[in-house]
């Protein structure tokens, strides 16, 4: 019998103000740098950092950060978050 997740909350990120809890992407010898993910390839002062300072994730334009009912959130590519989540019927999406 096939299960149905819970309602999650996303928000596809493409800069800096798109979602409230991302900052500045901030690394040591970022400036100028390309990113290294194959599907970006745009430069590190484009990106984000979404977390706390223990556990941050990289953001690239275009991700999508998903949460979930308890708050518990992750970023996902645009192709990985397509695969795993369809917009429910009768539902509008942002923007």
């Amino acid at each position: 019998m096939p299960y149905c997740y819970k309602r999650i909350k996303a928000t596809q990120w493409f800069k800096l103000g798109d979602h409230k809890d991302v900052r500045p992407y901030r690394m040591l010898g970022a400036v100028g740098e390309i990113c290294d993910r194959p599907r970006c390839q745009r430069p590190a002062a484009e990106h984000g950092m979404y977390g706390d300072v223990i556990a941050s994730e990289r953001v690239c334009p275009g991700d999508w950060i998903v949460e979930d009912w308890s708050r518990t959130a992750w970023v996902l590519s645009p192709a990985s978050f397509a695969e795993l989540y369809a917009l429910e019927r009768g539902e509008a999406r942002d923007g």
